[in-house]
């Protein structure tokens, strides 16, 4: 079986939660679309756990990018020993205070491999899967959808921010022979959003659910269209 959920935002236990309520066997896959670390209190040892799971993938989201290019950076001023710029400290502010503080005060204080390890998961991340279930229906997985989409361009060559800037509109049509699921559902562009529930519509399927806001994290079976809550 294959499985998609979303926005873990460094909550281990709900993770942990998840994988028991789904009862993933070795031969099933979990993709997590995006937004793995901020808010919760346990980025670090969440992405520990993911990189040691060969049958669980995640997708970069806008949190993921954000912590990687802001904490790499973080990472030289230190070991280099130098003052970081006005411009640097005021997005490190701004990150801080959009759910990056529990990441920031976890990576100060993990070890040096569990730095590495943490920004090279996080640089390795794609910005969209492609999989096919048993039934040959093709399903493209990323975080929140692609900013200027045109059913002529392909996947690869659309750059990095339009994945990362992107969200998916629900009353439109994107691809006529594959699903586009995201992780990430934008309410102010689709009133239809509801929080902790899962929106399909026009071959899109949306996990229309926030922990930074009500504390919960969905996952679904694309094979059977199972939903599950945590």
């Amino acid at each position: 079986m294959i499985y998609v959920a979303s926005n873990l935002y460094g909550r281990l236990d709900k993770y942990e939660k998840l994988i028991k309520k789904i009862n993933l066997r070795e031969s099933d896959v979990l993709y997590i679309l995006g937004n793995i670390v901020d808010y919760g209190e346990n980025s670090i040892e969440l992405v520990n756990e993911l990189s040691a799971q060969y049958n669980v993938y995640s997708v970069l989201g806008e949190h993921d990018y954000k912590a990687y290019l802001l904490l790499s950076e973080f990472d030289r001023i230190l070991r280099e020993g130098r003052a970081p710029s006005v411009s640097f400290s005021n997005e490190m502010i701004a990150w801080a205070q959009d759910g990056g503080q529990p990441t920031l005060e976890a990576f100060k204080s993990a070890e040096s491999d569990s730095k590495e390890g943490f920004l090279d998961y996080l640089s390795d991340l794609p910005v969209f899967e492609e999989v096919t279930l048993r039934n040959g229906k093709e399903i493209v997985l990323t975080c929140r959808g692609i900013d200027g989409f045109d059913k002529n361009t392909d996947l690869y060559d659309y750059e990095l921010d339009s994945f990362m800037n992107g969200y998916l509109d629900i009353d439109k049509s994107y691809f006529e022979d594959k699903t586009m699921v995201v992780g990430y559902l934008d309410y102010e562009h689709t009133p239809l959003g509801r929080a902790g529930k899962v929106t399909a519509k026009n071959n899109n399927i949306a996990l229309a659910c926030d922990m930074s806001e009500n504390d919960e994290v969905v996952c679904i079976c694309l094979d059977t269209n199972d939903e599950y809550y945590v």
